[in-house]
C-alpha cells in the first residue's frame, strides 16, 4: 500500500509541475500550442507534442476534445526518434493522469513485455512519451504489436479499490515500420486482443495438517503463486500464458493480540519477471502423506480438486473464475502460529507473489488457434489463502478429544469399581456360587446318561 501511495504522490507532483508550467506560459504571452517541451534525464530536448502531431495533414485537433471526467488513455500513433527511441503519442481527455507503461510485442506477437514510459512533452490533452531502456532494432522492417497502455489507478476516476494498482486500456494496434528517419513509413492495422474481465492474484498456502495446530507452531508447507481469471472471449483450451509478476521473500509477523513479544520483521527487495506457462507443464509437491499434483494451466474446477478436502477460497471469491495459472511455488514455505494466554502471532517465511498482469494468451476455440495480446490491470495479491479447512482441523480435534475422553472414562470406571469392591463383594460371591450351582446342574444333566451306561456295562 505504501508503494501505491508513493506512486500517486509522484504523479500528483508531476501534474503540479505541469500546471505550473502551463500557467507560466500563459502569463508570459505564449499560446497553448507553444508549451515548453520536457527533457529526459540526459537533458535531450524534444519537440512539442502538438507540433509533431500537426505534421500529419489528416490530424484534426477538434477530434480530441477535453473531457473533464474521462480518465481514459487513447494511443494516437507511434514514432521513432533519430536516437532510436520509440515514442508514443497519447490522447488523454482529462488532461492529467500520466501513463505508466505499455504492453508491447516486437516479434509479431510471439512474446510481450511491459515497458515503462517517460513523459517528454505535454500540451492540453496531448501527451508524448518514450519507452524507457528501449532501442529500436537495426532492421529495415520492424513490428510493434501494442496491446494496451497503463496508468496508475485513481479512485476519483475509477472508484475505490484496494487491489488494483494500475488500470489498463485497450490499444489493439499492429504497426509495421519500414526504413529509418525521414524515410520511415508506418502502417497501422487493428488487431484482436483479449480483455480480462475478472481476476485474482493469490498466495495459496498449504501446511501439513496437525491436530491442535492452533495451539502450537505449524510445520513446513508450500505456497502456490496463482492468477485466477476470466476473459471476454470464449476459451475452449488455454494453451499458453505470459504473465508479468513481482515477488519478494518475506518474514512477516502479525501480532494477533497486540501484546507480548513479536519477532523482528524482515522483507527482502522485490524482483519482477515474465513468467511463461503451458497447459502441458506438470508439477507436484509432496508434504507429509499428501501429494499435490497440478498443471501450470488448469480450469478452476480441476485446480480445486487438487486441494479436495481443503477450504481454499469461498465460492463467491474463487469459483467464479474460469482458469487458474499456477505460476510457481515456494516449496519450503513456513507458516507458524503461536498463541499464549495474553499474546500470539502468525509468522510467514517464504517467497510471495506481490502483483501480476497477464500479457498474452494462446488458446484454441472452435479449432482456431489464437495468440493474442491482453488488456489486464496490474493487480496486487489478495494475500495469504490458507489451503487447510478449519472443519478438517476441528474434526481432528474432536477425534483426539474423543480418544482422550474414552481413556479418561475407562480409568474412571475402573476406579469406581475398585472403590465399590468391598460393598459388592458379598453380592458377587453369591452370584458366583449361583453360577457354580447352575454349571454343576448342567454338567450333571449332560453326563448322567453316560454314567448310567457305564454302570450297566459293568
Amino acid at each position: 500500500m505504501e508503494k501505491q501511495v508513493k506512486k500517486h504522490n509522484k504523479t500528483k507532483f508531476l501534474m503540479i509541475m505541469l500546471s505550473f508550467l502551463f500557467i507560466c506560459s500563459f502569463f508570459c504571452g505564449f499560446s497553448a500550442n507553444s508549451v515548453v517541451a520536457f527533457a529526459d534525464d540526459t537533458n535531450t530536448t524534444y519537440t512539442n507534442v502538438l507540433e509533431d502531431l500537426q505534421k500529419d495533414e489528416s490530424f484534426d485537433i477538434s477530434d480530441y476534445p477535453v473531457k473533464e471526467h474521462d480518465g481514459s488513455l487513447q494511443v494516437i500513433q507511434l514514432a521513432e526518434s533519430k536516437e532510436r527511441e520509440l515514442l508514443v503519442y497519447v490522447y488523454q481527455p482529462s488532461c492529467e493522469l500520466l501513463a505508466t507503461r505499455v504492453n508491447l510485442s516486437i516479434d509479431q506477437g510471439e512474446s510481450y513485455n511491459l515497458y515503462d514510459l517517460v513523459l517528454l512533452s505535454w500540451n492540453g490533452v496531448f501527451f508524448k512519451y518514450k519507452l524507457l531502456d528501449f532501442k529500436v532494432l537495426n532492421e529495415e522492417t520492424r513490428y510493434y504489436n501494442l496491446a494496451s497502455i497503463y496508468r496508475y489507478w485513481d479512485n476519483d476516476y475509477d472508484g475505490e479499490n484496494k487491489i488494483e494498482l494500475e488500470k489498463s486500456f485497450k490499444v489493439g494496434q499492429s504497426v509495421k515500420a519500414v526504413g529509418f528517419d525521414d524515410f520511415a513509413t508506418f502502417e497501422y492495422e487493428n488487431v484482436n486482443i483479449v480483455q480480462i474481465s475478472a481476476k485474482v492474484v493469490a498466495n495459496v498456502v498449504s501446511v501439513k495438517d496437525k491436530p491442535f495446530s492452533w495451539m502450537y507452531p505449524g510445520s513446513n508447507g508450500f505456497c502456490s503463486h496463482i492468477v485466477a481469471f476470466s476473459a471476454d472471449m470464449p476459451i475452449e483450451q488455454l494453451m499458453e500464458a505470459e504473465v508479468y509478476a513481482t515477488y519478494h521473500y518475506e518474514t512477516y509477523v502479525l501480532d494477533s493480540w497486540g501484546l507480548g513479544f513479536v519477532p523482528e520483521d524482515r522483507t527482502d527487495p522485490e524482483y519482477h519477471k515474465n513468467v511463461n506457462v503451458r497447459y502441458d507443464q506438470v508439477t507436484s509437491v509432496s508434504k507429509g502423506k499428501r501429494k499435490y499434483e497440478f498443471n501450470r494451466i488448469m480450469r478452476t474446477a480441476d485446480y480445486l480438486k487438487v486441494f479436495e478436502g481443503d477450504e481454499i477460497i469461498t465460492d463467491s471469491e474463487f469459483k467464479k473464475y474460469d482458469w487458474v495459472l499456477c505460476l510457481s511455488e515456494a516449496r519450503d514455505f513456513k507458516f507458524y502460529t503461536y498463541n499464549a494466554v495474553l499474546s500470539g502471532y502468525t509468522q510467514v517465511l517464504g517467497t510471495l507473489i506481490d502483483e501480476a498482469s497477464i500479457l498474452k494468451l494462446k488458446f484454441d476455440t472452435g479449432g482456431i488457434i489464437y495468440n493474442l495480446g491482453v488488456v489486464d490491470n496490474l493487480s496486487k495479491s489478495v494475500g495469504y489463502v490458507k489451503a487447510e479447512s478449519w472443519l478438517n482441523e476441528f474434526l481432528q480435534v474432536l477425534k483426539w478429544l474423543g480418544i482422550g475422553l474414552l481413556i479418561v472414562a475407562g480409568i474412571a470406571l475402573l476406579g469406581l469399581l475398585m472403590s465399590l469392591l468391598p460393598i459388592v463383594a458379598p453380592i458377587g460371591n453369591a452370584i458366583l456360587k449361583g453360577f457354580k450351582a447352575i454349571f454343576k446342574g448342567l454338567w450333571w444333566t449332560i453326563t448322567i446318561p453316560y454314567q448310567i451306561l457305564t454302570k450297566e456295562e459293568t
